[in-house]
């Protein structure tokens, strides 16, 4: 559904907004674990970041400079998501798993960890000096793990799931 920023603007009854960077991602926000949830407010609006065809970032990015509710990023954790989230004209928080387990999860099994080298080494020229620069502690903190690990991880891979440790791994 499209509504023009005012509109959600003068009759908004969320507590918070939760800028989704992946249609993928946008169209299955009912499948997401509830430990990416609990903390971002009882009634979030989901917002569809957008695309350089159709749904645009700047249109989300006015409707963010005229809200003052949270504003919550859910984007992949590769370079150019981590940098986009940036972009966001406000950012409380993100919706991932925490760095240590980032780290963890990226360290474990690595056939198993969803991680994309080929999304880091085509993001980082353009996205890592900003990233470097950031005083926003919880993108730094993993953007650290990515860069340390060399590799992105896209959202997709966490949304649905209560914990990165893989099933059958005896935790």
């Amino acid at each position: 559904m499209v509504l023009p920023a005012q509109q959600i603007v003068d009759s908004c009854d969320h507590d918070s907004i939760i800028v989704v960077e992946n249609l993928e991602s946008f169209r299955r926000i009912g499948r997401w674990h509830r430990r990416y949830l609990a903390a971002r407010g009882e009634h979030p609006l989901f917002v569809f970041r957008g695309e350089k065809d159709g749904t645009r970032a700047d249109a989300v990015n006015a409707l963010l400079r005229r809200t003052f509710i949270p504003v919550f990023g859910a984007f992949d954790l590769d370079p150019a998501g981590l940098g986009t989230a940036l972009t966001l004209p406000r950012l409380d928080g993100l919706i991932a798993p925490d760095a240590q387990e980032l780290d963890s999860h990226l360290r474990s099994d690595r056939q198993a960890s969803s991680g994309r080298a080929d999304l880091y080494q085509k993001q980082y020229a353009h996205w890592a000096p900003s990233l470097e620069r950031t005083s926003n502690k919880e993108v730094l903190a993993l953007w650290e793990v990515v860069r340390r690990h060399g590799e992105g991880f896209v959202q997709e891979a966490f949304l649905e799931r209560d914990s990165l440790v893989p099933i059958g791994n005896g935790q």
